[in-house]
């Protein structure tokens, strides 16, 4: 079991402005993710020539279950 309580303290001194990119931040989350057992994926994305990424994470495998 995750404790929430670290986590959420983790992300908060975590830096996030916008715009100085959200690595930090993805890289965290990815953290947590892989910790509840999901695999995450990033994809890297320009935002006014800084850095940023978005994080997925698929709770059932593609196609869905029942496909």
């Amino acid at each position: 079991m995750l404790d929430l309580l670290s986590w959420a303290k983790r992300f908060v001194a975590t830096p996030s402005v916008s715009r100085d990119g959200n690595v930090g931040v993805a890289r965290l989350a990815g953290e947590m993710l892989r910790a509840v057992g999901l695999e995450p994926r990033t994809e890297r994305v320009l935002d006014e020539g800084v850095e940023q990424f978005n994080l997925i994470a698929d709770l059932v495998p593609a196609g869905g279950a029942g496909d």
